[in-house]
């Protein structure tokens, strides 16, 4: 869980197990099984002089990890690393898991906003009340096809299939589609180099994929 390690470490991170008030948020998340695990640890920790001191909470939480792997609760250790970074946008997303998550390209229900990524570089220009919607979308969408359909567009080279995926490009959505696929591309290479580095030192912990387990 390399990129967890890093979200919790106290230089580069939130240092989220750097006091003791985080110590027992991260400790209350163990089974009652581990009470014992749970009261030995919080008693350890809390007594630490380390607090302040550079990595502590990456420390502890490789400590906690170690013990969790070598007696085979791994399932724990994933509820954690859940809890910590489940998306919490607003008090309905915190109070309800079937509330509407802000994921890219998903339709609010109420208002039929599309929820669209955008360059973090330009968000002064960004209008969100004037961002794609649903009808929007479906209108745009019908156009193309009668325009086709009229203009006798029926490219052999092209499949049905293609035709269908592309027709995003003559819709508002085009440019927020062409950001997303540029961020996804980054995203995969920065994966690819961070598995190509971790396979080059034997590190048992490195990941296959992009989630984090």
């Amino acid at each position: 869980m390399p990129r967890f390690t890093t979200y919790c470490s106290t230089t580069n991170g939130q240092n989220l197990f750097g006091n003791k008030k985080r110590l027992d948020k991260l400790l209350s998340f163990l089974p009652v099984e581990l009470k014992d695990l749970r009261e030995r640890l919080l008693d350890e920790w809390s007594t630490d002089t380390q607090e302040n001191k550079e990595e502590v909470s990456t420390k502890r939480w490789n400590t906690l990890r170690k013990f969790l792997k070598e007696n085979g609760r791994a399932n724990v250790l994933k509820e954690i690393v859940l809890n910590f970074t489940y998306p919490r946008l607003d008090v309905n997303v915190s109070t309800g898991l079937n509330h509407l998550l802000k994921s890219p390209f998903c339709v609010h229900p109420k208002t039929g906003y599309i929820c669209i990524p955008f360059n973090p570089q330009e968000v002064d220009k960004l209008d969100p009340f004037n961002v794609p919607t649903l009808n929007e979308l479906v209108e745009q969408l019908s156009s193309v096809t009668n325009n086709d359909h009229d203009c006798g567009n029926n490219d052999e080279n092209i499949s049905s299939n293609d035709r269908h995926l592309l027709s995003f490009k003559n819709t508002s959505l085009r440019s927020s589609i062409e950001y997303f696929e540029t961020f996804i591309k980054h995203v995969l290479k920065a994966e690819n180099s961070c598995f190509n580095v971790n396979q080059a030192e034997g590190n048992s912990d490195s990941f296959k994929s992009i989630p984090v387990f």
